[in-house]
């Protein structure tokens, strides 16, 4: 009987070992973010991480889907690119630049509410009934990011509240591309990685593209960027922005995302405990407090039908 029981008992194990695996990896991502910013500009990274993690999931993509992912109207272009634009080129960029302004643990508390505004965007155009739980959550999120927008003064001005409010609008990216995709993957024509896939190759295509109006002079400048830049550059291409992306959907394979959302909510506590520890940013009791309320609002929020509310990590 025990014999039966081990590979069973096992497969548990890995399968929580890659969640939490991914988790920890988008916590990461911010911290990393910052040592980027530091060899180079906030499109310029943006640009690479994109680029990279296009051509990493692409190759994996292909190899399972082959050419006959390509093949879509273009009615289903029209849509990955705005997807790729909402999901990728946007919230990549602007993260960036506010990660300038702001700290890697308040950047991520911000990012957290992003499901808020897929639950708002959700009931306006998928008709998805706002219950009064719901409403609650969503109250209690926006409450928490409210204060740690203007960091508890009503400040409306100075660069950490222009940082704070870019996060929040890639947040905000990142929600519509949430209704996007859902909207996508009804549509029975993609498997969850070729998606991602395609959409992170249309969002690299496009940052690429933008490089000779945002970032040409320092094409020739990347080869005196040093070896920790470019280990930030790269951990942040092949790990928070793909290699996640299999762990992640390889769990969904075998667990409920009732089960998973759960793990999302710790990305923005291990985030700020890293970033303490490893940046020397500060946890205050106000960072605590409010962080504490915006992610438990937006666990509140998310509390009924969770499998309607399929949405992407923050990275």
């Amino acid at each position: 009987m025990s014999n039966m029981k081990t590979p069973r008992a096992a497969s548990k194990i890995y399968i929580y070992g890659i969640i939490m695996a991914s988790v920890l990896v988008w916590a990461l991502s911010f911290p990393f973010i910052k040592i980027g910013l530091d060899h180079v500009s906030p499109f310029m990274l943006g640009m690479l991480r994109s680029v990279i993690s296009a051509v990493v999931i692409g190759v994996v993509a292909f190899i399972l889907y082959g050419p006959a992912m390509f093949r879509r109207s273009p009615r289903d272009w029209l849509l990955l690119f705005a997807l790729g634009l909402t999901a990728v080129a946007i919230p990549n960029v602007l993260q960036n630049i506010g990660m300038q302004y702001t700290s890697a643990s308040i950047a991520s508390i911000i990012q957290c509410s992003g499901p808020v505004f897929t639950i708002v965007m959700a009931a306006l155009f998928l008709k998805e009934r706002l219950t009064p739980i719901k409403t609650i959550g969503i109250i209690l999120a926006m409450t928490g990011v409210f204060f740690i927008l203007t960091g508890g003064r009503f400040d409306f001005s100075g660069s950490g509240f222009y940082g704070n409010l870019l996060q929040l609008i890639t947040a905000f990216s990142y929600s519509i591309s949430g209704i996007l995709g859902k909207m996508t993957l009804n549509s029975q024509k993609y498997e969850p990685l070729e998606l991602v896939a395609l959409y992170v190759m249309t969002g690299g295509l496009m940052l690429a593209l933008s490089t000779p109006f945002f970032a040409i002079s320092e094409i020739a400048s990347l080869g005196a960027v040093s070896l920790s830049g470019w280990g930030a550059i790269l951990f942040l291409s092949l790990l928070p922005s793909a290699l996640a992306y299999v762990w992640w959907y390889k769990a969904l394979d075998t667990m409920e995302i009732s089960r998973l959302t759960f793990f999302v909510y710790l990305i923005p506590v291990e985030s700020t405990i890293i970033s303490h520890f490893w940046l020397g940013d500060e946890i205050t009791w106000f960072t605590v407090l409010f962080g504490f309320v915006t992610v438990a609002g937006v666990a509140i929020a998310q509390w009924q039908k969770p499998a309607a509310l399929k949405k992407r990590p923050v990275t």
